[in-house]
C-alpha cells in the first residue's frame, strides 16, 4: 500500500482450516492489523451480534433533519419521480357494419393509404402510441373491437377479454351506434349499455371480494369527479345538478352515433322527419348523460367531423382532459356533448319540436 493511501480490504481463509482465516488490513510494513471483532489468531466473530454496515447506510442514524440529502437519498427520490408510461385498453363494440373499424382508422397518421376495412372478427386488435413531451418514453393504447356479428353467450365472455379487473383503472369502453339504421341505433345502446355495465359490476365486485374494497370504490369516487369537471369549468358551480340521479360507469365510457351524413340520404327515414330526428336525439342525450358517457354524432366522410373525432380519440384512449370542452346539443348539427356536459332540465326544456 503506498505511502498515505488507504489500506486495502483483504478476506482470507486458509483452505482446510477455515477457522484461521480472518479479516484483515495491511499496515504501511506489511503487517497485519485484525479488526475489533477478530483477534489476531483468526477466531471468527460472533456473527449473531456483528453489525455489518452496508454501502450508503448506517447501523446508526447519525444525521441531523436539516442535513443535506445524501447521494444515496438523491438516487431513491428520483427513482420515485420516474415517469412511467400510460397503458390503456380500450374495447369498440356496436352493430355490425356500424363503422367502427372506420372510425379507429382514424388514428392512422395524417396522409396514410386507408385501405376499405373488412368485416371484424371475433376480437381485431389495434394500438397507437403517443410521445410524451417530457420524455423519450410513449403511451400505448390497447384497442380491441369486438365484431358486430357476434352473438349468444359468448359475446359476453369475449367482452371479458380485453376488460379485465387489473385494468379497470387504465379502461375505456365505446358503443358505435349506425345512423343509417336509425330504427336499430335506440336497441342497439340499451343492449350495449346493459351488457358493458354488467361487466364492469362483476369487475368491482371482484375486486371488493378480493379484498381491495378500496380501489373499488377510489374507481367509482373518480367517476363521479370526472363527471363534474365540465360542469365546474364552465359554470363555476360546485356539484352538478344531476349528482345525485345519474349512475356513471366506473370507467369512462363513450356513445358514437356513426354515418352522421346518412342522415341526409333520401332513404334515410329521418331525412324528412325533424321530429324523428329530435327524438332519437333526445334519447341518446337522456341515456348518455344517464350513464356519464360522453356522446357524439360523427362521419368518417367529413373531414371537419373527423378531425374532431381524431382528438377526442386521443384524449379519451389517453386519460387526458380537452381543455376546449366544446359542446353542440343542437339535433340540426353533428351532437358533441362531453361527459357531464348536459342536464336532465335541458332536456325537459326542450319539449316538442317547433315545426
Amino acid at each position: 500500500c503506498p505511502p498515505g493511501a488507504a489500506p486495502l480490504l483483504y478476506t482470507h481463509a486458509h483452505p482446510l482450516n477455515m477457522s484461521g482465516g480472518g479479516v484483515y488490513t495491511l499496515g504501511p510494513s506489511g503487517d497485519r492489523r485484525y479488526s475489533d471483532h477478530q483477534d489476531s489468531f483468526g477466531g471468527t466473530p460472533d456473527f449473531d451480534h456483528m453489525e455489518v454496515p452496508q454501502p450508503g447506510h448506517s447501523t446508526k442514524d447519525k444525521r441531523k433533519p436539516d442535513d443535506p440529502p445524501t447521494i444515496f437519498d438523491m438516487l431513491l427520490q428520483r427513482q420515485k419521480d420516474v415517469v412511467r408510461p400510460l397503458e390503456s385498453y380500450s374495447l369498440f363494440v356496436g352493430p355490425k357494419g356500424g363503422g367502427k373499424s372506420s372510425l379507429l382508422a382514424l388514428l392512422q397518421p395524417a396522409g396514410a393509404v386507408r385501405e376499405t376495412p373488412k368485416p371484424t372478427v371475433a376480437l381485431e386488435y389495434v394500438f397507437a402510441r403517443r410521445s410524451k413531451n417530457t420524455s423519450t418514453l410513449k403511451d400505448v393504447a390497447h384497442i380491441w373491437e369486438l365484431g358486430g356479428g357476434m352473438k349468444g353467450d359468448g359475446v359476453a365472455e369475449l367482452v371479458g377479454v380485453p376488460i379485465t379487473t387489473a385494468r379497470l383503472p387504465t379502461a375505456v369502453l365505446a358503443i358505435v351506434l349506425d345512423l343509417s339504421k336509425p330504427q336499430n341505433v335506440v336497441p342497439a345502446c340499451l343492449h350495449w349499455l346493459k351488457m358493458l355495465r354488467v361487466h364492469i359490476k362483476a369487475r368491482l365486485d371482484d375486486l371488493r371480494t378480493s379484498g381491495s374494497s378500496d380501489a373499488a370504490s377510489e374507481l367509482e369516487a373518480k367517476a363521479r369527479e370526472a363527471f363534474q369537471v365540465v360542469w365546474k369549468k364552465k359554470h363555476k358551480k360546485e356539484n352538478h345538478p344531476d349528482t345525485r340521479n345519474v349512475d356513471p360507469c366506473a370507467v369512462p365510457l363513450v356513445i358514437v352515433a356513426s354515418k352522421w351524413d346518412a342522415i341526409k340520404d333520401e332513404g334515410n327515414p329521418l331525412a324528412r322527419d325533424r321530429l324523428g330526428l329530435k327524438a332519437l336525439c333526445q334519447v341518446l342525450r337522456f341515456l348518455a348523460h344517464q350513464n356519464g358517457a360522453t356522446l357524439v354524432f360523427t362521419s368518417s366522410k367529413d373531414k371537419q367531423l373527423n378531425k374532431q373525432f381524431r382528438s377526442l380519440l386521443s384524449f379519451t384512449l389517453f386519460h387526458k382532459t380537452d381543455k376546449a370542452m366544446r359542446t353542440e346539443k343542437s339535433p340540426d348539427k353533428a351532437i358533441y356533448i362531453p361527459r357531464g356536459g348536459d342536464t336532465f332540465d335541458e332536456l325537459l326544456a326542450a319539449g316538442p319540436v317547433a315545426l
